[in-house]
């Protein structure tokens, strides 16, 4: 029953913080914020820790589920992070969308070189998810979204700079240079936070090596990091998959058939995860610029 009652207060807190932000500026689609079922254990178990949230790419279903589990974990007493896998320099970009009556636009606008990824990063969907959050951050002060990304053991003064060095690097120095300069910022940016909730491909989130890496994941780098993989029953992703750009059908992948809108711990998962998110059916999501699609 206390688990119940703190389903329903986590929803009305939702609902109400995102009328709230609504009523602040343009009003926005109407938006299931419906709590995964067992995110309170979740929760509990996740705090003053860094979460991890691995998924796939490219698909509406996932960040929507994100945003929801963000609600309930920010209607919580103390100071939430969210981290995006969005490069650093979008910073200023993320601040001014943040301080915006329309957030979406300002987004769309203030980060068009981000949604011109063709990895599913860039999708409408992430978009949608990233504006949300923010309308909610409008009413929740304690409630941050910051960016964090790849290559930032050694810094450069352009992305082109970036790029030519990254073409003398192999693959696994790539990876190793990706996974610890993750780690680093999470690290850095999560100091003064009772939880940091963060959502990023599944190769990120791993908490034990993979049989085809040798390279610790970014999960496995931050101290007392929880991590949960995204499940789903099979559908379509928007990915750069099979040397082309565009949507894919995906196999389920939902090895204990948990049901949808649902997160939980379970040492099933282990030694890679300890639980899951599960997200249903999924469907693919373009990139947010029709141009790109």
């Amino acid at each position: 029953m206390q688990k119940i009652v703190a389903g329903w207060i986590s929803t009305i807190c939702c609902a109400l913080l995102l009328s709230q932000a609504a009523n602040a500026g343009p009003p926005s689609e109407e938006v299931d914020w419906n709590p995964p079922s067992g995110w309170e254990t979740v929760a509990e178990a996740a705090e003053g820790r860094v979460l991890f949230v691995g998924e796939v790419h490219g698909n509406t279903e996932t960040p929507a589920a994100f945003a929801r589990y963000v609600c309930a974990a920010a209607s919580r007493a103390g100071r939430t992070l969210v981290l995006l896998e969005l490069p650093p320099h979008h910073a200023p970009a993320l601040r001014a969308a943040m301080a915006s009556d329309d957030p979406r636009t300002a987004l769309l606008s203030g980060l068009e070189a981000h949604w011109k990824t063709r990895d599913g990063r860039g999708s409408e969907a992430m978009l949608d998810m990233m504006a949300r959050l923010m309308r909610l951050a409008k009413t929740n002060p304690q409630l941050s979204i910051e960016p964090f990304s790849l290559f930032l053991l050694k810094e450069f003064p352009t992305p082109e700079d970036t790029m030519a060095w990254v073409s003398t690097l192999s693959p696994d120095e790539i990876q190793e240079q990706s996974e610890a300069g993750m780690a680093q910022e999470i690290v850095r940016r999560s100091a003064g936070y009772d939880r940091t909730i963060v959502l990023v491909g599944n190769v990120h989130a791993y908490l034990a090596s993979r049989e085809n890496s040798g390279v610790p994941s970014a999960a496995m780098r931050v101290p007392g990091a929880m991590s949960l993989r995204v499940v789903h029953d099979g559908g379509e992703s928007w990915i750069h998959g099979e040397n082309r750009a565009g949507v894919h059908s995906l196999k389920a992948f939902n090895p204990y058939a948990e049901p949808a809108n649902a997160i939980g711990l379970s040492e099933r998962y282990e030694p890679h995860f300890n639980g899951f998110l599960s997200v249903g059916l999924i469907s693919a999501s373009p990139p947010a610029l029709p141009e790109h699609r």
